[in-house]
């Protein structure tokens, strides 16, 4: 095959999961995909304990185009340069409660293995993806603390003290504007102009497009051989920004409006207040739940279809509940 499509992406979508819960915001995640995109095929690939018999996994497991399997792990790192034994031993040295790590690796091997986009059950999609399939790959960018990744390495440096400042002042400038007034961004001119000491964009592995084969994710997986599980988030978005650094070939790096989330640390604002505006690129939202487990924790449909709560998260989850409704389901 000649042309741009030579390397295309399968029109899939894959999402990892472990556990014996299933919270019900990772339904609407799965649901949200099965709207923006009418032909798309939805891999929910299991690994570990598996949450049988939870109401919304198995209403999303009726859905027409919802496959679940557990993942195979000898497979899913199949055809790679090391043998399986190493793949085994990275899987064990990860600390016990590192889940997110785990389901780093297999997101790697499945994509290398299979192809596809891969989303985290924490984003809600709005527009369709498949422009973005003639890529060999793709991730998305998002905008960070300058010194989140030497401080988990537990560096302590001088340079420090500019960005941690800037950014203590503008995540309080913000946390009152959504907080306290409403969210109306009355705050955020004088916010923005601390953005640029504290903030860097970086990539984010919440979203990953990959044609099989690809290349990128090749040398993302040799590099995680290489990495310390025991560092966090070094299997994950930094693991993924040192393989775009050393070799940007084979892999395209879409802005952060494309796959809109806020800052980590500012994804309250998805919560509360006003809603923030959504720029025209965005094709979905990445919410961020670790820093909303106990609110999301006891999220349901009910608490959703409440219509006091106005902010963007409950806006948006709100429409996909409903349409959701008509979705096709197995006999």
């Amino acid at each position: 095959m000649t042309g741009p499509h030579r390397h295309s992406i399968p029109n899939r979508f894959v999402f990892v999961w472990t556990g014996a819960r299933f919270p019900y915001h990772c339904r609407l995640a799965i649901e949200s995909a099965l709207l923006a995109d009418p032909d798309a095929q939805i891999l929910v690939a299991t690994f570990g304990d598996r949450p049988d018999g939870n109401a919304d996994f198995e209403a999303v497991r009726q859905y027409r185009r919802v496959t679940v399997e557990d993942v195979d792990l000898e497979d899913c790192f199949a055809g790679l340069d090391a043998p399986p034994q190493a793949w085994r031993a990275l899987l064990e040295a990860i600390p016990r409660g590192a889940a997110s790590a785990r389901s780093d690796l297999v997101r790697y091997g499945l994509l290398h293995r299979r192809g596809g986009v891969y989303l985290d059950l924490d984003v809600l999609v709005l527009k369709d993806l498949r422009p973005l399939l003639h890529h060999a790959a793709f991730l998305g960018e998002e905008r960070v603390w300058k010194v989140n990744e030497a401080r988990v390495e537990g560096q302590l440096r001088p340079w420090m003290l500019i960005p941690t400042l800037a950014y203590g002042v503008a995540y309080a400038l913000r946390w009152v504007d959504a907080r306290l007034l409403g969210g109306h961004r009355l705050t955020e001119p004088l916010a923005r102009v601390l953005d640029p000491a504290w903030s860097t964009p970086k990539l984010n592995n919440a979203v990953i497009g990959a044609a099989p084969g690809n290349p990128f994710l090749r040398r993302v997986l040799a590099d995680a051989l290489r990495a310390d599980p025991a560092i966090r988030y070094s299997l994950g978005p930094t693991l993924v920004e040192r393989a775009f650094r050393a070799n940007p070939g084979d892999v395209v790096r879409l802005p952060k409006e494309t796959f809109f989330t806020q800052p980590p640390s500012y994804s309250f604002r998805f919560f509360h207040g006003a809603p923030p505006p959504l720029p025209d690129a965005a094709r979905l939202i990445h919410y961020v739940s670790s820093n909303h487990a106990g609110l999301l924790g006891g999220l349901d449909a009910d608490a959703v279809a409440d219509p006091g709560r106005t902010a963007l998260f409950y806006r948006l989850a709100r429409r996909i509940a409903r349409e959701a409704e008509d979705l096709p389901r197995k006999p």
